[in-house]
């Protein structure tokens, strides 16, 4: 009985032993399934990293190279805003150089205006100078009639479309004898050849004259602010500046320059003009700043001699604030820079009033106190 028990236990736990084995077996099939599936899986991600690492290494260098053509490009551009500023720099002192060379050929030059048209040959014309000194300058002596170089007619043919006689041009030996007779026809005002009227002014290249016509803005400004400028021959202004004499060919030059100078504010409205006090005709009051200390270009607060446009300010009371923006280089031409003001004082006398004003004139760079009176009449 015993016997037949065990062997029964034998035959059941062999039977058990079988079946798990082959369930092993199939787990281990299946496993090593999946694990070939995951190897393969593995293997085409492998290969999958290995393109997109060949990608990045292609558009790495790609970068790299597209970098290197860019700094070569702005090296490049460099070489070519270097070579450009120096053409300009080049053409600007070629102009400069035309100019001085123009100026030096008409340098002994005055040019009449006005001397009617003669059927004469040239030997009249060569009197004319010789007629007009006698005529308004008897005092003048003779020395200069014998220093005529050369004469001639500007231009050199008739144009009949113009009524207007051409001008006479006179070459004299000297410049000295040139501004004598130009100093005595600005202080006789109104000159006259055989009683008609006549213009007398030095020769300029029509390159120096827009080169004069550019200082006028500047020379108003100075004028205003008690530096005593001049505009010298050809094209250059000069000025007085904490007693030396400064000048300047070029308005940037002068920008520059004063870029390193304090603040002076002007106020101007009609004739005459005081810093302090000044005629105030009825609501207008234009403001002109020489606003000096820092560079900028347009639209900021850059240095150099600004003027502001006409304002008109309301009837100012005690208190009130104010401000006048956009005053620039030029009327019209606007930037960062304002004044500001408040009324201190307006005390009323019948129809007239006044007041005094206190403000800043601000920039980027500096602020400037000023304060200044101001009446209705």
């Amino acid at each position: 009985m015993i016997v037949k028990m065990t062997q029964n236990l034998e035959i059941k736990i062999e039977s058990q032993i079988n079946s798990l084995e082959a369930r092993i077996e199939k787990m281990q099939e299946r496993f090593n399934k999946d694990l070939e599936e995951i190897k393969k899986s593995q293997y085409i991600m492998n290969n999958a990293i290995n393109e997109i690492k060949n990608t990045l290494e292609a558009t790495n260098s790609r970068i790299t190279e597209a970098e290197d053509r860019i700094s070569k490009l702005e090296d490049r551009m460099v070489e070519i805003n270097e070579s450009e500023r120096k053409k300009e720099k080049q053409i600007k002192r070629n102009e400069d150089n035309l100019r001085d060379l123009q100026g030096n050929i008409k340098s002994h030059n005055i040019r009449i205006i006005g001397v009617p048209e003669e059927k004469d040959k040239k030997k009249d014309h060569e009197k004319i100078l010789e007629e007009i000194i006698v005529e308004n300058f008897p005092k003048m002596g003779k020395e200069i009639i014998t220093q005529v170089q050369e004469t001639q007619r500007f231009p050199n043919r008739i144009n009949a479309r113009q009524n207007t006689p051409r001008h006479t041009l006179i070459k004299l030996t000297k410049i000295k004898h040139k501004e004598q007779i130009l100093k005595a026809a600005r202080e006789k005002q109104q000159t006259t050849h055989k009683g008609i009227p006549v213009r007398i002014t030095a020769d300029l290249s029509i390159e120096t004259l827009q080169a004069r016509r550019e200082w006028q803005d500047i020379l108003k400004v100075m004028k205003e602010n008690n530096l005593q400028p001049r505009l010298l021959y050809p094209a250059k202004i000069s000025f007085k500046y904490e007693g030396e004499i400064k000048s300047f060919t070029d308005e940037q030059k002068l920008r520059e320059f004063s870029t390193t100078k304090p603040v002076n504010v002007i106020f101007k409205c009609g004739s005459p003009t005081q810093i302090s006090h000044l005629n105030f005709r009825p609501l207008c009051l234009t403001v002109y700043l020489m606003l000096q200390g820092g560079e900028g270009g347009k639209g900021g607060g850059g240095g150099g001699f600004l003027s502001g446009s006409e304002v008109k300010p309301s009837a100012c009371n005690a208190g009130d604030l104010g401000s006048i923006p956009g005053l620039g280089r030029s009327p019209g031409e606007g930037n960062g820079n304002s004044l500001q003001y408040s009324c201190l004082e307006n005390p009323t006398n019948g129809r007239a009033w006044w007041a005094t004003v206190h403000g800043v004139a601000k920039s980027q760079t500096r602020l400037s106190d000023f304060t200044f009176t101001f009446r209705n009449q």
